[in-house]
């Protein structure tokens, strides 16, 4: 059977090729635009360097065109197997939402999908220790068995006092404008901030008049766009 960790490897060995350098580069400069800047030494650093890489490989097309990882099946489609091609294209069809933790047992939760308003039932990750029920989180799932799902690696989790101005944002983003990754990378911003800022309430980062992206950062977003495609 194919681990997740073992597909991930190998996703990983394909975009470490040279001619991903650049592209992996403005892809990065893109993200932590939109999600805000990153150092080395910040103490999530791993946590925002693994949100990255998930959405590199499942949800940043290249030249407007194939997702990494729908390259990477492409250009080997003649090399694997038929088990194989099936665990990575299992993988193309995750779910990347906003979920709500709604039971937890000593082996699986269910969360509710806040945006399809869908029930998953999830193994449970050793990370969901000390998350309580009606916690609100940003996770990537992927069907592992009929009805039965694993998570990827990826986590935002959001402050308990933040969930009610999450939920009014909810309704919103799409009178926005915004899509549904749109409005998951502005959560993450808003998470990154707090985080950066942690003296500060959450309700005033939360804040549902700042769902829009600002100008500034559209500029910055377009330019490295236009250098990535």
């Amino acid at each position: 059977m194919q681990t997740y960790d073992s597909l991930l490897d190998r996703l990983n060995t394909f975009i470490s090729q040279s001619k991903f350098v650049d592209i992996l580069k403005q892809s990065r400069e893109e993200y932590f635009t939109l999600t805000g800047e990153i150092f080395e030494d910040d103490e999530y650093f791993e946590e925002r360097m693994t949100a990255f890489n998930e959405w590199f490989l499942f949800d940043k097309t290249i030249n407007g065109h194939l997702t990494p990882i729908l390259s990477f099946i492409q250009d080997n489609v003649k090399h694997l197997s038929e088990q194989e091609y099936a665990a990575f294209k299992n993988l193309t069809f995750n779910i990347h939402s906003l979920f709500e933790l709604q039971k937890t047992t000593q082996e699986m939760i269910i969360v509710k999908d806040l945006i399809s308003r869908q029930n998953y039932q999830v193994t449970k990750p050793e990370q969901f220790i000390g998350l309580e029920k009606g916690d609100l989180f940003e996770a990537r799932i992927f069907e592992t068995t009929p009805h039965r799902y694993q998570f990827s690696h990826a986590f935002c989790y959001h402050p308990a006092k933040a969930k009610k101005s999450i939920l009014q944002m909810l309704k919103n983003f799409r009178k926005e404008g915004l899509s549904e990754e749109e409005f998951l990378i502005r959560l993450n911003a808003f998470k990154n901030r707090w985080q950066r800022y942690h003296h500060v309430l959450p309700t005033q980062i939360y804040k549902p008049e700042l769902l829009q992206i600002p100008p500034q950062e559209k500029n910055r977003i377009k330019m490295a766009l236009r250098l990535s495609n």
